[in-house]
Formats: C-alpha cells, structure tokens, sequence
C-alpha cells in the first residue's frame, strides 16, 4: 500500500478528482480501503463520504424473503459492525433527506433510496470527480453504479443511443460480468442473487422525478 497510495493519488489527481467524493459502503473486515487507514494524509485533499451498507452475508435475508426489501431492515448492534455514516457536506444531504441521523431505522428500500439520491446529487451538482467504491468492488460497487448509469440513461444524460432492450445488457456486462464478479461463488453461498435481483427490483421504486 506504501507504494501504491501515492500512485492511486496521483491518478486521482490526473482525471480531475481534485475534491473526489469517494463513497465506501463497508462494513468492519481484515481488509480495509486504503484511504481509511491513510496515515500519512496523502488523501487529505480529498473529500471522503462513508455510507456503511449491508455486506453479502445479509442479502441471504432479502432471499428468504422472496426478493423483497420493503421492511427488511440490518443489525447495526452486531459486534463486527463498526463503519459510521460520514458525510462532510450537509448541504448535500439535506436536500435527500433530513433524518440521516436515523439511517440504522431504515429498511433497506430507503437507504439504497437515499444514497442514490445522494450520489445523484454529487454527480449533478458535484464540481469534481465523482469515484464510488467498496472494499473488493464486486457487490456493492456494481450494484450502485448500476443504478446510477440506470438513472442517468433514463434522464438522457448517458448512452443516449441505447434502448431500454440495449442498456441493460450493457449494464450487466461491463459492471458486473467484465469486472469479474464472482457470480459462481455467490450462487453456492445463496448471496449472488440479491445484487441482481435488488438492483432490479429496486427499479420500481427509482421511476419518479427524483431519481
């Protein structure tokens, strides 16, 4: 990481991620992002927004439920649970909601609501450059940016050549399948099918103008 981390920098730096908003869904594991343990402050420059969501051992619950994520709600209180909400610019957030601070209340419908509405806010608003991320960048990443190309596409913002038919394979294909998402693995453990289904069953909460 010690010679990585000033490289990383300097790409950042280089596409224009002078004031990056580099968004971390994870929770507490032997790995970590480097930015977070970063003790010599070469991201000091940047602007780092944590917003902890459920790893893929939860999603086994959205499973069990039938693929719905209306009143599924995670365990905060779990012991190995110890990323905080951090959002440096409340100007941002307080135009997605005013109730952050009750975020652990929220099932997981609202708070894949709310933090896409929140990136959607960055990536409109934002002045730099926008890096979405999670620790391996195989679930959570590939869900949000999914989502977030999704919406984008639908206001005519992106891949404005595409039909509906066209996008969406154009989307699992180069968030999910090229990236190297470990489709196999997760279908042993019972977990894959939550990031496929929910990105997908969430879209029928993501048709409204503030999306």
């Amino acid at each position: 990481m010690a010679q990585g981390s000033p490289q990383d920098r300097r790409s950042l730096l280089l596409l224009n991620f002078a004031k990056i908003r580099i968004y971390i869904f994870k929770m507490v594991m032997r790995v970590t992002s480097s930015e977070k343990v970063d003790k010599e402050n070469r991201y000091s420059d940047f602007s780092i927004v944590s917003l902890p969501y459920p790893g893929c051992e939860f999603f086994k619950d959205f499973r069990d439920l039938g693929y719905n994520g209306e009143g599924l709600r995670f365990n905060w209180c779990q012991a190995f649970v110890d990323a905080q909400l951090v959002i440096p610019e409340r100007s941002m957030s307080s135009r997605v909601a005013h109730d952050w601070n009750n975020y652990r209340k929220w099932d997981l419908v609202r708070l894949t609501q709310n933090y896409l509405k929140l990136l959607l806010t960055y990536a409109h608003e934002g002045s730099a450059g926008l890096l979405v991320h999670c620790i391996s960048g195989w679930d959570r990443t590939p869900l949000f940016i999914s989502l977030l190309r999704l919406s984008l596409w639908a206001d005519g913002l992106i891949h404005s050549s595409l039909d509906p038919a066209q996008v969406m394979p154009a989307v699992l294909e180069n968030y999910w399948v090229v990236c190297g998402y470990p489709l196999e693995l997760r279908s042993i453990q019972a977990e894959h099918r939550f990031f496929f289904h929910n990105c997908f069953f969430f879209l029928i909460f993501d048709v409204c103008n503030n999306f």
